[in-house]
């Protein structure tokens, strides 16, 4: 059974400085494991709403095993001795990388690069075509040219510090060994009858962070703001694509019960109803349902899986994570960049470079001080 997959994940919930980033990727997998429904006795505990007997059952399927289909390519860690590329959690993978001396911009990038650079490959006739003169893998490759590959936008609401000149990356982001590795990837994923739908990404910078925690008191209002236009996104490939859907988000914060912000969500765009498969202290599933029966035989919408630590089960949320944490560490770069450009054009000491977590960031505002406009210091940081 063809189906749809794909994954969300954020990074940046957590810091003071530098924005919120939210990641996507989807996929098209040709044969997802079909598996029976879940007996209603058999049920987690938690289940809050029976399914409606009266509608047609839609299709159940796990989760196809993409870390197995495209095991040739990729790997679930750093320092793979067979050159494979790693997608696994941002944070892990980072952590990993470290200890194989892999810079951590680097080790995401070429990870998130070689599935979109694959992607570009399969709108050709075969892969040599794909990885041309014009291939983006094959060019040299800039912070705002990756950034606007992922989507991130910078223009009109992103803050002064995110928006200068573009700053070229050292060659292992673009050129031959990028080309390897795309290629690599689109041939794993020829043999198991996938295609990569997308990767993608989005940032939310200080001020409508700060606004839109204020309006509702809590920072996860902003995070669920994000989630939900890339869940909207994803509906409406899923839509467009005539296939059953899976869309796999890692938990959003201690949160079990998710019925309800799915209708918020998803209603406008389209979704009919929301039932309620499981809600459990591991994983919440539901399925969306969108009224247009008639053209899928019955049934047409998409299973939704709210799942604690699910970048470690999912490929396509793992894939999430790195573009969110890439698009957050090119982002911060920029941030850094533009704040020593300001010290050395006043002639202050520069800050060091901080990563916006909370103790780090205050030396970096305890630093940059001198250099900083009066009022600039509250609309950089960010309500905790």
């Amino acid at each position: 059974m063809r189906t749809a997959v794909f994954g969300i994940d954020e990074a940046g919930y957590g810091p003071l400085l530098g924005p919120l980033c939210v990641g996507m990727s989807g996929f098209v997998v040709g044969d997802a494991p079909v598996v029976p429904p879940v007996a209603e006795d058999a049920c987690d505990a938690h289940l809050s709403e029976p399914r409606r007997t009266g509608d047609a059952e839609p299709p159940a399927f796990a989760e196809p095993p993409l870390w197995s289909l495209l095991g040739r390519a990729v790997s679930q860690g750093p320092g793979d001795d067979r050159g494979r590329v790693a997608i696994a959690d941002s944070k892990a993978l980072v952590r990993g990388g470290a200890r194989h001396g892999r810079a951590r911009a680097e080790l995401l990038a070429a990870g998130v690069c070689a599935f979109m650079d694959a992607r570009h490959m399969h709108t050709q006739e075969d892969s040599d075509a794909g990885a041309g003169p014009e291939s983006p893998a094959a060019q040299a490759m800039t912070d705002l040219g990756v950034l606007d590959r992922l989507g991130v936008r910078l223009r009109p609401h992103a803050p002064a510090w995110a928006r200068g000149v573009a700053a070229t990356l050292p060659e292992p982001w673009g050129g031959p060994a990028a080309v390897v590795r795309a290629r690599a990837v689109s041939a794993a994923m020829r043999r198991a009858s996938v295609r990569c739908a997308g990767v993608w990404a989005r940032a939310m910078f200080e001020a409508e962070f700060n606004r839109l925690t204020a309006q509702a008191g809590s920072k996860a209002a902003a995070s669920g703001a994000v989630v939900r236009d890339l869940m909207r996104q994803a509906w409406a490939l899923t839509r467009a694509l005539g296939l059953p859907g899976l869309i796999v988000c890692d938990r959003q914060g201690g949160r079990r019960g998710y019925g309800p912000m799915l209708a918020a969500w998803l209603g406008p765009v389209g979704a009919a109803g929301v039932d309620t498969v499981a809600e459990g202290p591991q994983e919440s599933e539901y399925v969306v349902r969108s009224g247009d029966a008639e053209r899928s035989g019955g049934w047409d919408g998409v299973r939704v899986r709210f799942r604690v630590r699910a970048e470690g089960c999912s490929l396509p949320v793992a894939l999430a994570s790195m573009a969110a944490k890439l698009a957050r560490e090119l982002l911060m770069a920029r941030f850094n960049a533009h704040y020593a450009g300001r010290a050395r054009q006043r002639g202050r000491p520069e800050p060091e470079p901080t990563a916006g977590y909370t103790a780090d960031a205050r030396r970096w505002l305890s630093q940059a001080g001198c250099i900083l406009d009066p009022g600039e210091a509250a609309e950089l940081v960010r309500i905790c």
